[in-house]
Parts: structure tokens; sequence; C-alpha cells
């Protein structure tokens, strides 16, 4: 997994789950410095070194992910999401967030996040469940929960 390719995974990470643009800005330069600094203290042995596996830095990028989500989810708006054309988060043309913004409010906030690295972001069980301290059984009972509750909001708005 590359930087650049880091960078995406976490600018889309906060984008999904604070769905206000300066607050995902703010957030993933926030991560983007923990992860950095976590990968660099390893080199100079100061933390024991993660393997460069996808796996463990999918575990690195979880775990960072939670931690700066626990502090900047109090800040997410409940009324609407604040993206604009101008901030540059463009979203495809017939893809409506809606039910996504119903999900986030209503769902479990454990399986609302891991739905988000498992489906949105592709990783791997075995990475979720690595950077969250769970079994992959964990991991896949709230995918499986999440992607429930999520059908049941997509049908319901048609």
């Amino acid at each position: 997994m590359t930087e650049g390719f880091q960078r995406h995974q976490v600018a889309l990470f906060f984008y999904f789950a604070l769905q206000d643009e300066k607050l995902a800005t703010q957030a993933t330069v926030k991560a983007l410095q923990k992860i950095r600094k976590r990968f660099e203290s390893a080199e100079q042995g100061d933390t024991p070194k993660p393997a460069s596996t996808d796996l463990n830095q999918e575990a690195v990028l979880v775990a960072v992910t939670q931690k700066i989500w626990n502090n900047f989810r109090s800040s997410i708006r409940s009324t609407q999401s604040a993206v604009t054309i101008e901030g540059g988060w463009l979203v495809p043309e017939g893809v409506h967030l809606g039910p996504w913004r119903e999900f986030r409010k209503e769902s479990a906030e454990d399986e609302f996040l891991i739905l988000l690295w498992s489906k949105v972001l592709k990783f791997s069980d075995q990475g979720i469940a690595n950077g969250l301290n769970v079994s992959t059984g964990t991991v896949r009972y709230r995918v499986g929960s999440a992607l429930r509750v999520l059908g049941r909001m997509v049908k319901a708005n048609g």
C-alpha cells in the first residue's frame, strides 16, 4: 500500500464518516500525521516495527482512523452534511447519500465504522480485526448486521 493510496483511503474514510468537508480535511491531516509518525517511530526502532504487508498497514489505518474518529465524532452536525462542489468532494451523478447519512445517524457506531472500512475502503476482515483487537468473526458479524440495516434503509428510500 503506497503512501498516496493511504492518503486516499484515510480521506475517503473521513469523508463518508464525518460528511463535513472541513472536519474531514482536519481529521485526515491529523490521521496522516499519526500514521506517518507511527511508521517513522517503527523505522527508528522506538516501537515494534509493523510488517510492511498490506494487512498490517490496514490494521494501522483502522486503529488510527478510529482514534481520530473518536476525537471528531462529537463535532458532526446531525441535520445534514456539509459537502459542496467547491470543496472538491465530488460525488458521481446518480449517487444519493441520503440512506448513508441516515445509516450513520441510526446504526450502531461500531457497525457503521466496520462497514465503512470493509465495503467502502475494501479492507480485509483480518486487517480490520487486527486494528480493532477483535476477532474476524466479530468483524464479519458486524458487517452482516450493518448491511441488513443499510439494506432496509435503502429499500425504504426506494
